[in-house]
């Protein structure tokens, strides 16, 4: 795939919008009573949104494997540290300055390895480590995916993923990509077969429709019922992976009903192009909104909750925006440029 669809980037777009949504709510849901009618109302939601990482993952591998091309593999992967690591590791050492500066977080060299590493200076960054497994082990995926057919693989990987979830516990489990697996296999499916896997999708875009809102019942309902009924359902892990899966599938339908084979306005490029800026610094935003907010005195969660969310989504996406057009435009001129291609990459574009 040498160029981007419009389709893939609506729902990156998608992607991004909610994930901030998550962790905006995050800071909100932890101060609300359980038996509150607001605490109801941003758990849902908040459950809702949670497909986002897992609809990367599927994006990703729908790239990849869509692409005609027969990247030499060394090169992949140095491309994907440069465009991937370094803003990765250069946020990271943004986020401990902030950290020491305002939580009292004492400089470690350890401490910046463990970080990096296992992507624990914030919640978020476990997304980097995941995905990176992905790509290391990229041949290996392709060649099985070359070797069994697609239907087997997306069925035998969703039930590896579900038996994976609910028996495999350890400290860093969440960023293992056998956690995630399934939805690269269903990308990757996807990317191999992409103009006919996009008419089954367009065609049947009714059952997934229909399924999107079984699954979103029944998952709002589990997550309902545990936390504020202190109800546990054994199966939530699968019910979840299953409510992620029709929930991808159901924003990409939709994406493909709406802008498959359009152009998208300039501005809306630009914002798919500033979405890993957007992923890795949304956070931070959060922090100092959070700041701003306990200067201030504001006590009412819900008004804490309305202005952090209006404070990090306008900063958030007027910053990325900015640092995108920076590093395409005034500091290494256009993107295509050969100066362009190889270092305004490091400024976060994807």
């Amino acid at each position: 795939m040498t160029k981007r669809k419009s389709e893939l980037s609506i729902l990156n777009i998608i992607m991004f919008l909610l994930v901030m949504l998550i962790h905006v709510i995050s800071w909100t849901i932890n101060n609300l009573d359980k038996n509150s009618l607001e605490y109801v109302s941003v758990l849902v939601p908040w459950r809702l949104s949670a497909f986002v990482v897992q609809g990367f993952i599927f994006i990703s591998a729908v790239k990849l494997f869509a692409s005609k091309k027969e990247a030499n593999y060394e090169k992949f992967l140095f491309g994907r540290y440069i465009k991937i690591i370094i803003p990765y590791i250069l946020w990271v050492f943004i986020y401990y300055a902030y950290f020491i500066k305002h939580y009292g977080y004492v400089f470690s060299w350890n401490d910046v390895g463990s970080y990096i590493v296992f992507g624990t200076i914030c919640s978020h960054f476990y997304f980097i480590v995941t995905i990176m497994q992905f790509y290391f082990n990229l041949p290996l995926f392709k060649y099985i995916m070359r070797k069994e057919t697609a239907v087997f693989m997306c069925i035998a990987s969703v039930i590896f993923t579900v038996v994976f979830k609910h028996n495999v516990h350890f400290q860093y489990d969440d960023r293992i990509f056998l956690s995630y697996l399934c939805y690269f296999v269903l990308g990757a499916a996807v990317g191999m077969n992409y103009e006919r896997a996009c008419e089954l999708i367009r065609k049947y875009l009714w059952l997934a429709s229909i399924v999107f809102v079984i699954f979103a019942f029944l998952d709002s309902y589990i997550v309902y019922r545990t936390n504020v009924l202190g109800i546990p359902f054994v199966y939530v892990e699968a019910v979840h992976i299953l409510y992620c899966i029709a929930a991808i599938f159901f924003f990409f339908g939709w994406c493909l009903f709406f802008f498959e084979g359009k152009k998208l306005p300039r501005f809306v490029q630009l914002l798919d192009r500033s979405s890993y800026t957007v992923y890795l610094s949304h956070v931070l935003f959060i922090y100092i909104a959070n700041s701003l907010i306990w200067n201030r005195g504001i006590e009412n969660v819900m008004l804490q909750f309305a202005l952090r969310f209006v404070f990090t989504y306008v900063v958030t996406i007027a910053f990325s925006v900015v640092w995108t057009l920076i590093a395409e435009k005034m500091v290494f001129g256009t993107e295509n440029s050969e100066k362009g291609r190889k270092l305004f990459v490091l400024f976060g574009k994807k």
